[in-house]
């Protein structure tokens, strides 16, 4: 019985190793992928809500600009509003 214990190559748990060396799932040691499901859902709602948060703030961003663009450009045309004069550079 000793020659079939020798000539096995698969692991073996010693009876007086303690349980708790053992990388739990989920632990930094394992490589075995044990994802902790709840901290993952978490973690993409919470990108999610940033991702919506973003492009909300994009927006308000985008119709700023336009916003500013439009009241330039008639400024522009305003012969009254000195500095605002279209260039005259057609480069």
């Amino acid at each position: 019985m000793e020659e079939d214990r020798e000539n096995d190559d698969a692991p073996r748990h010693d009876e007086g190793q303690d349980s708790d060396d053992a990388p739990q799932a989920g632990s930094e040691d394992d490589s075995g992928g044990g994802t902790d499901v709840p901290e993952v859902e978490e973690a993409v709602k919470e990108m999610d809500s940033d991702l919506s948060e973003m492009a909300d703030e994009a927006d308000e961003l985008g119709e700023g600009i336009d916003k500013t663009r439009g009241d330039w450009e008639s400024r522009q045309q305003d012969s009254g509003v000195p500095g605002a004069e279209p260039s005259d550079d057609d480069d």
